[in-house]
Parts: structure tokens; C-alpha cells; sequence
């Protein structure tokens, strides 16, 4: 009998250990520097698949007042995050040690797993047309655009190519990345292009829209092709090209003879039956989703989808507004609240994103229709380089007071998914529309009236 006990003692003892040494093999800590963010919690968020339905798998790092953190946590397959504008690729064991900088491209990586990272540094943003560069790369015309666009990512896949130290993985989705980032460099030529003719800044020859989604065909097809795995949701781009399928002309065009996995048939259709940037279901419509919840075939995806719904159940119209604080261009920080007893019409927006700078005028002939009544226009900058912000608003000249955020509270509080994003709210500082109508369109002014009476 004592020989058996110690024998369960002996195993105990190893499944102990066992757990333990699994648990030391799947940790990952990363430490370091990020720029500009002393004494404040920054948010690793989460951005694999089910990112594209809400945050609960996001890390909130504590930085202390010289802007250092130190940060473990387990991880049981490899994933990638977003740290300011970094995005970063973490393998259970990584031990990294970075210097975040406010320029993605500056930033620096150290130890267990900086070979990916090092690499993903110069990752492409979506908002800014990918290799278009936020307009950079406009040439004269789109064929001009489209070499320097191939160009670009054909460096990119050597880069990759020859790039040591990581996962073939890891390989299979970056080529994936570029693949996707080329579809949406292609598409976002017309928006681009027009913007920089409206400013004045270029004579481009911009074609008739329709021709030039038919044209793009024989190029787009086969990437999409390429792209169209389960497994490359986890990458941020391909997720963005392939949301293109709920445009009707892009479908018929381009995924018509596209057969999707059932993985990524079911997150299309949670985006499209709770797309992240709607922020004013009822509870009648909150409770449907619930149910349309359960009855997913992938547990990330209703976790998630469960979670969001917690989330905007705090969001309802009639809720209290949750506060965040910003500071204007001369530095001085003030809260949200401080507006409080007078209507409030938010423009939350960037430098980089095009549909944004498209509203600012608009917005700012709306507050000079409703001047003298009781409603305050803030613009809202969430730039995570505050200099960029800055140098822009030297060039462009802004009659309203102009702000800038970085605040937890304003990006996870309000679930800014995307932008431009307009908020209402009442003067009593409750929420109005936690995702009010944009300046452009014409119910914006029946919301605002509504408000003020």
C-alpha cells in the first residue's frame, strides 16, 4: 500500500512539473521601452482572426514613469499583436527586449524571436493604401502606380525570402501579407488619387471607376487565390481584401468562382451581421446577436462575438459617456467631460486615413452652420505620433480647436474599430449615437437637431 502511494506520489509529482515546465515553455516575455508613453497602460491588442470581432485576448501593459515595461504572459501557438504601430509576431518561448518608437519603422528588437520582428517593423498599413504609402507612390497614372507597386512588393518578398531565423509558417503568412497588400495597393488607387487631385497637390489621370475594377481582374483573381486559406486570417490584410467580397461589384468581379473555407465564410458573415464599426444596436438587437452567437461553429469567434456584445451593451444611447483626456497643440491636457453641459459632436480621426481628411471640411462647415448653438465640434486626432499630427496641422490650416488622444479609455472604451468614427452626445454628458451619422451624410442633421431640442 505505501509502494503504491508513493508510486501516485511520483506521478503527481511529474504531472506537476510536467504542467509547469509546459506552461516556462509556452511563456513569453517581452520588456523594454515604448517612446512618449511614461507612467500609462498601453494595449498589446490581439490581431489574429477573431481580432476582426472584438479585444478580449488584448494585454494591457503597465510602463512606468520612465516609459520601461516587463510584461509575461503564455501563449500556446504563435500570434500576432499590435504594439502603437508596430505590429509584432510572438512564438511561445520568444524573450524579446524592444525599444517602441513612435516611428514603427525606428523601433528595435532584441533576443528570442527578433528575427521576425525585426522584419515586421516595416509592415504595411492598410488605412494608408498599403504600398501606396498614404499617396507617396501616386504616379501619373495607374499603370506608372502599378510598377512602382509591383516593384515594391517583389523587394518585400526577397526581403522574406531570404530572412533567417524564423518558421516557415511564419514565411507562408508574410507572403500572404504582400500578396494581400498588393489587391488593396491596386484598389486604393482611385480614392488616393482623387484626394491628392483635390488638394491640388498632382495632375494624375484617373480612370472611370468601372473600367478600372474590370481591368484589374487578371491581377486581382489570382492573389485572391493565393490568399484564400483559414489559416491567413490571422493576417490583418488578407481579412481587410477579403471583407471586399460584401462589396456586390467586387464579388461579381473578383470571388465569383472563389470558393471560401467554411472558417472564413462564418467571419464574414459575423461582420457583416455585426460589423465592428456599428455601435448603436438596441438591447432587442444585442439579445438576437447573442443568439446568433451560440450558434457559431468556431468557439474563438463567439467568444469574442459574446465579448463584444458585453462591451456595447455600455454603449447604448442614454448610457453615461466614458471619459477620456486629451491635450490641444499647445500641450495643455483637459478631459472630455470638461465640455460637459453643452452637446457634444466628435470627430475622431487620423493623419494617415483618407476618408478622414475627406470628412474635415465637412465637419467644419457643419460647426459653422451651428454656430452660437449649444453644441461643441472637437476633432479628435488618435495619431500615434503626435509630431505627425502636429507637422499636419502646420500645412493645414483648421479653424476648429483640434485635439489629440491616447488615451486607453477613448480607443477601448468607445471600441474604435475604425475610422473616421463620429460620436453624439447629449449635454448632460450621456451618449446621443455612440457611432453618429459622418458630417457628409444628410441624417447627421436630423441627429444634431434631435439633440439640441
Amino acid at each position: 500500500m505505501k509502494y503504491n502511494h508513493l508510486i501516485l506520489l511520483a506521478g503527481l509529482l511529474l504531472f506537476s512539473c510536467t504542467g509547469s515546465n509546459n506552461e516556462q515553455q509556452n511563456e513569453v516575455r517581452i520588456r523594454g521601452y515604448i517612446e512618449s508613453a511614461e507612467n500609462r497602460e498601453v494595449n498589446l491588442s490581439f490581431d489574429g482572426a477573431a481580432s476582426a470581432i472584438g479585444n478580449s485576448r488584448d494585454i494591457a501593459l503597465k510602463v512606468n514613469n520612465e516609459g520601461y515595461f516587463d510584461t509575461t504572459f503564455v501563449l500556446t501557438e504563435p500570434a500576432y499583436y499590435n504594439l502603437r504601430r508596430n505590429t509584432l509576431y510572438l512564438t511561445p518561448g520568444d524573450n524579446i527586449e524592444m525599444n517602441i518608437s513612435e516611428d514603427n519603422t525606428q523601433s528595435t528588437f532584441s533576443g528570442i524571436g527578433e528575427e521576425a520582428n525585426m522584419y515586421m517593423k516595416d509592415r504595411l498599413f492598410l488605412q494608408a493604401g498599403s504600398f501606396i504609402e498614404s499617396g507617396d507612390n501616386i504616379r501619373s497614372n495607374f499603370d506608372e502606380t502599378k510598377k512602382t507597386i509591383d516593384s515594391l512588393a517583389t523587394q518585400r518578398l526577397l526581403q522574406l525570402k531570404n530572412l533567417s531565423g524564423v518558421s516557415d509558417a511564419f514565411k507562408k503568412l508574410e507572403e500572404a501579407r504582400i500578396n494581400a497588400d498588393k489587391i488593396n495597393s491596386y484598389l486604393s488607387f482611385i480614392p488616393y488619387a482623387n484626394y491628392l487631385k483635390q488638394v491640388g497637390e498632382t495632375d494624375i489621370e484617373i480612370p472611370e471607376q468601372a473600367v478600372f475594377y474590370n481591368l484589374l481582374t487578371s491581377d486581382v483573381k489570382p492573389l485572391l487565390n493565393e490568399i484564400n486559406d483559414p489559416e491567413m486570417l490571422n493576417v490583418a490584410a488578407v481579412r481587410h481584401v477579403l471583407s471586399f467580397k460584401a462589396d456586390s461589384t467586387l464579388n461579381e468581379l473578383y470571388f465569383k468562382d472563389i470558393t471560401l473555407s467554411e472558417r472564413t465564410k462564418e467571419l464574414l458573415a459575423i461582420i457583416n451581421e455585426y460589423p465592428p464599426s456599428n455601435e448603436n444596436e438596441t438591447p432587442e438587437e444585442i439579445e438576437a446577436l447573442a443568439l446568433f452567437a451560440k450558434q457559431l461553429k468556431n468557439e474563438d469567434f463567439a467568444n469574442e462575438l459574446m465579448y463584444k456584445i458585453e462591451q456595447k451593451s455600455k454603449l447604448f444611447s442614454g448610457k453615461p459617456a466614458i471619459d477620456f483626456e486629451m491635450e490641444d497643440r499647445e500641450g495643455n491636457k483637459r478631459m472630455l467631460s470638461s465640455f460637459k453641459g453643452q452637446a457634444l459632436y466628435l470627430d475622431i480621426w487620423a493623419t494617415w486615413c483618407a476618408p478622414c481628411l475627406k470628412e474635415s471640411p465637412v465637419f467644419e462647415s457643419l460647426a459653422k452652420k451651428y454656430s452660437g448653438s449649444n453644441i461643441a465640434f472637437l476633432s479628435i486626432s488618435i495619431d500615434n505620433e503626435k509630431q505627425l499630427w502636429s507637422q499636419f496641422l502646420n500645412q493645414h490650416q483648421k479653424e476648429l480647436p483640434q485635439y489629440f488622444s491616447k488615451d486607453n479609455a477613448l480607443i477601448e472604451g468607445w471600441s474604435i474599430t475604425g475610422i473616421p468614427r463620429f460620436i453624439l452626445i447629449d449635454s448632460d454628458f450621456n451618449i446621443a449615437y455612440a457611432s453618429a451619422a459622418r458630417p457628409s451624410e444628410k441624417e447627421i442633421e436630423v441627429q444634431i437637431n434631435q439633440l439640441l431640442k
